[in-house]
């Protein structure tokens, strides 16, 4: 684990990322790890002027109630966050 830790991607993240955020979404999940660690965003996206959480969902797709929990929560707490719907593409041969 602290091997990961030291990767160049970990690393550019760790010093993009609001301290305080980071803080914050680390603590909710210690709280309960049980049901807190089940919904948070599938990404995390930044360059250099800011820093977003997305969920990524098919056009149809529900949001599922620890999506929503999760993601109420992040407005909240003013921290950037957005579904992204995604169609699929057939394969044409």
């Amino acid at each position: 684990m602290l091997a990961y830790a030291k990767t160049d991607i970990v690393q550019k993240f760790l010093r993009r990322v609001d301290s305080d955020t980071y803080a914050k979404i680390v603590y909710r999940i210690a709280q309960n790890p049980n049901e807190n660690r089940s919904g948070v965003p599938d990404f995390i996206i930044w360059n250099d002027d800011e820093l977003k959480m997305i969920e990524i969902k098919k056009v149809r797709e529900q949001v599922r109630e620890s999506q929503i929990n999760w993601l109420s929560w992040m407005v909240d707490e003013n921290i950037p966050v957005e579904i992204v719907r995604v169609k699929g593409v057939s394969n044409a041969s």
